[in-house]
């Protein structure tokens, strides 16, 4: 079976039978060619589909499970999304900066009105000079845990790495549900998920599933590779909460990206990947001609000590790498063994992924710090809220719940120059070019994933707080960037206290604009943990957007 699986529905909306396996081979001779425009349609819909042996009703995009767009650098990029839901709902192209086009991003309610049901809406974007793996989201109503998300590649005729593999995979991680994502949420209680997928398939725990329909031994992903040779794999983590290790029986693995960046090459047995992040690894094909486990394990964030995960769930998700001439029945691997020391790469690991370039080094930069927490009635939505503090010299304000306003930021910015959200949407203010030092205080106990929207940033330091500063010390001569890192739980201490988690982000602000920085665990995003910042000098935009752009207001 070829390598990458998607489900393609039938005009009966259910999962047909015939799964296609599409790898992404680059010729060795490529070569710069003029910015081309590209153009997509996604058509979104409902489908019944069984990703993990079960058959449930999720949204697809064109009737697929990861319907992919490749792009190259510089083009110029039109993609129309015709919405068939029942619901309103906007697209993100994580990681992408939209740089110019602010309106673009795709956030509903802070850069545009929501696409209404039965309406379209054409995204029209130049990806510049950005390269590298990225992925696209629904960005309104958990949209995106139903299925609305896909991989976004952006090939790059420069790459530093490209002689040394001969063909590529693209490898999505998700957390499934059995149960539609909004009614999840009113629940709230950081639900464990049926199952883990990998490109889209996995297999539930039949005997704990509570539908009366349920393939025991589903298919799973295969990978197929041909001894001798070399390969890299994209991984994007698509999932609402989990984050997951990964690794491949038998195999070391390179890291060579971090969500579009590239890395310092760094050899590893496993590596952690949050909801959100995107790496890139190569791996070579020289073992015992098998089959070979590939295994993505879930964070346990499920069972709180002394408990059981009620509904069965292995947290351990897997895909099968498949040899040339092996057998196509079970894989044969053992379980891997315990990685020794050094060789997994968790998300607080930052020497090891130094970018290859030194960061700019700033001579003036604000400092500013970022509380967060999330508490309440865990098991009840509405009685759970999110908040943030801010503490700067220039703006603070305390426990800030952040909530949808009744028009779209940008749209108050480019229409009055000032936010007239009223404080819904905390607001931040930077000035244009500006660097900033955000110190992000977890003080929950819990990790958090968080994304910013237009933006890259350096990790200059990650850990737990053992004193209280404006900036946490860092040892690094160059950072690794990226556009969303696990802040680490709040832990350790003594007589119920604990240690604050925190990561230090170095960020140059020059994309006016309004962008949404909220925590990725969709969950925790519903209850409010997002915040705003404006971008100033966006009024040097106001001739370029369309002149029709907000008529679905």
């Amino acid at each position: 079976m070829p390598p990458y699986q998607r489900f393609f529905v039938g005009p009966d909306s259910t999962l047909s039978n015939h799964r296609h396996m599409i790898p992404i081979v680059f010729s060795f001779l490529i070569s710069l060619v003029a910015a081309a425009t590209k153009q997509f349609t996604m058509d979104l819909s409902y489908a019944t589909v069984s990703p993990d042996g079960v058959p449930v009703q999720m949204m697809t995009v064109n009737g697929q499970y990861d319907y992919t767009i490749t792009v190259d650098t510089g083009d110029h990029v039109s993609i129309i999304v015709n919405n068939n839901l029942n619901e309103e709902t906007s697209m993100h192209w994580h990681g992408l900066d939209m740089r110019g086009v602010p309106w673009m991003d795709g956030a509903g309610m802070v850069t545009q009105c929501p696409i209404p049901p039965g309406g379209s809406f054409t995204y029209e974007f130049n990806v510049g000079d950005q390269t590298g793996t990225y992925w696209y989201h629904a960005h309104s109503h958990f949209q995106e845990t139903n299925g609305i998300r896909g991989p976004f590649i952006i090939r790059d005729p420069k790459e530093p790495f490209r002689s040394q593999y001969d063909q590529e995979f693209i490898m999505t991680l998700a957390d499934h549900f059995h149960v539609d994502a909004k009614i999840i949420f009113a629940h709230y209680d950081n639900p464990a998920p049926s199952s883990g997928l990998i490109n889209g398939l996995g297999r539930v725990n039949c005997d704990a599933a509570k539908e009366s329909f349920c393939v025991v031994d589903n298919p799973l992903t295969v990978f197929t590779v041909e001894k001798g040779k070399k390969y890299r794999f994209r991984v994007i983590n698509t999932s609402a909460q989990a984050g997951y290790r990964v690794s491949i029986d038998g195999h070391e693995m390179t890291i060579v990206e971090a969500d579009g960046y590239y890395t310092n090459p760094t050899v590893v047995d496993s590596f952690d990947i949050t909801p959100g992040q995107r790496y890139s690894f190569l791996i070579e094909a020289k073992a015992t001609i098998q089959n070979y486990w590939i295994r993505a394990i879930m964070e346990d964030m499920y069972t709180p000590a002394g408990t059981t995960i009620t509904n069965g769930l292995n947290l351990e998700a897997n895909a099968i790498l498949r040899y040339n001439g092996a057998p196509t029945t079970a894989t044969t691997s053992t379980i891997s063994p315990a990685p020794t020391p050094k060789s997994v790469l968790d998300v607080y690991t930052l020497g090891e992924l130094n970018g290859m370039t030194p960061a700019t080094k700033p001579t003036k930069v604000r400092d500013m710090i970022l509380h967060f927490l999330v508490a309440g009635n865990p098991a009840n939505a509405s009685e759970t809220i999110a908040t943030f503090t801010l503490d700067s010299k220039e703006q603070s304000f305390v426990e800030k719940q952040y909530k949808l306003p009744s028009t779209p930021t940008l749209k108050d910015l480019l229409g009055t120059g000032v936010d007239g959200s009223q404080g819904r949407v905390n607001s931040v203010v930077v000035e244009d070019g500006e660097w900033v030092n955000i110190l992000l205080v977890n003080d929950d106990n819990v990790d958090h994933t968080f994304h910013l929207h237009g933006h890259a940033f350096y990790v200059t330091s990650a850990g737990n707080m053992l004193h209280k500063k404006r900036r946490q010390e860092s040892t690094l001569t160059t950072y690794p960037r990226r556009d969303s890192i696990q802040v680490p739980a709040c832990s350790g201490g003594i007589e119920g206290s604990c240690f604050q988690g925190f990561v230090n982000l170095l960020v140059k602000f020059d994309n006016p604009g309004a962008w949404l920085f909220h925590c990725h665990i969709d969950w925790h995003m519903g209850t409010g943990l997002s915040l705003t910042f404006i971008n100033k000098n966006v009024d040097k935009l106001k001739d370029k957007i369309p002149k029709d752009f907000w008529k679905s207001c």
